[in-house]
């Protein structure tokens, strides 16, 4: 579960919406 979300972070902090996926899966 981790390695997914780092994953998903990684492809995200391009975008720089990475807080908005910590909310999400808070």
């Amino acid at each position: 579960m981790s390695t997914t979300i780092i994953y998903i972070s990684i492809k995200f902090n391009s975008l720089t919406l990475t807080p908005t996926v910590f909310i999400i899966l808070a």
